[in-house]
């Protein structure tokens, strides 16, 4: 509290004593905000109408407006096996039917097949664990084209699982050496050697 000295003094200057605010940050937790997200899904599909639209014009919203809702999310975060479920509850709803519950007799084709690619028999619903997937690859690959960025060098939000397949999907071609790194990236005839090493001490039974 002031004291009645300084009181005085800032009624002589004809000055107001106020507050200084004061911001707290909060943890970030990726459970609440999944959450939200995904009732922001569901709260969008009223506003629709899609039982009047046709299956393909639903089509083309589940792929274009939902399931781009959680992008951010996905692109730093692995989903969760309840959150996938979750909103596959609400694509699969407003697909065939313009609403979020529906039972399994309203479903014309098994789920699994609807995420297939159109050239593989399905109907190109985007699926969602292959999509975060993609686009946490992303960051393996601006961490080597682009090492200028800000955030390179620090610890990037990708698995073992997803640097695996990174590695099995791209190709390196030596220059000067000075950007290949020597263990993790696929040099040799595509293989990485930490990925050779492996391969040897399982044929060899786990004795290197």
């Amino acid at each position: 509290m002031p004291s009645l000295h300084h009181i005085t003094i800032l009624k002589r200057l004809n000055s107001v004593l106020t507050a200084i605010p004061t911001y707290f940050f909060t943890v970030f937790e990726p459970k609440k905000w999944m959450v939200k997200k995904i009732d922001k899904m569901a709260n969008r599909l009223p506003t629709w109408k899609g039982r009047f639209l046709n299956r393909a014009g639903r089509l083309k919203l589940l792929n274009s407006v939902l399931t781009v809702i959680p992008t951010y999310f996905l692109t730093v975060f692995e989903p969760k096996k309840w959150m996938v479920k979750k909103m596959d509850k609400i694509r699969r709803g407003f697909l065939w039917k313009g609403y979020e519950n529906i039972n399994g007799g309203h479903c014309l084709v098994r789920w699994a097949k609807v995420k297939r690619p159109k050239r593989l028999g399905g109907i190109g619903v985007i699926d969602i664990e292959f999509f975060s997937r993609a686009l946490r690859l992303r960051w393996l690959w601006y961490q080597w084209r682009e090492p200028d960025r800000p955030w390179v060098g620090t610890e990037v939000p990708c698995n073992e699982q997803d640097k695996q397949l990174f590695r099995a999907s791209t190709y390196v071609t030596v220059g000067n050496g000075k950007l290949a790194k020597f263990w993790e990236l696929a040099w040799i005839s595509g293989r990485a050697p930490r990925d050779l090493t492996l391969t040897c001490i399982s044929l060899r039974g786990g004795r290197i």
